[in-house]
């Protein structure tokens, strides 16, 4: 099964929308408490091994659905 993820980023409500997907489906979607500019410039060049470990060890962010 391999597991995907996708950022975008609202630059005006300076949050970020993850959403993961497993063999093309979507599993989860997440937003993120309001970001600093550096954390937004930073999360643009996120890797899906960036966004992964972001999500296992930040707590700036809550489940959407």
């Amino acid at each position: 099964m391999k597991r995907t993820y996708k950022v975008t980023l609202n630059k005006s409500r300076k949050t970020a929308t993850i959403r993961v997907y497993e063999n093309g489906k979507i599993i989860a979607k997440y937003r993120t408490n309001r970001l600093t500019a550096d954390e937004m410039e930073a999360m643009e060049y996120y890797t899906e091994g960036d966004i992964a470990a972001y999500l296992k060890t930040s707590g700036n962010y809550y489940p959407v659905r």
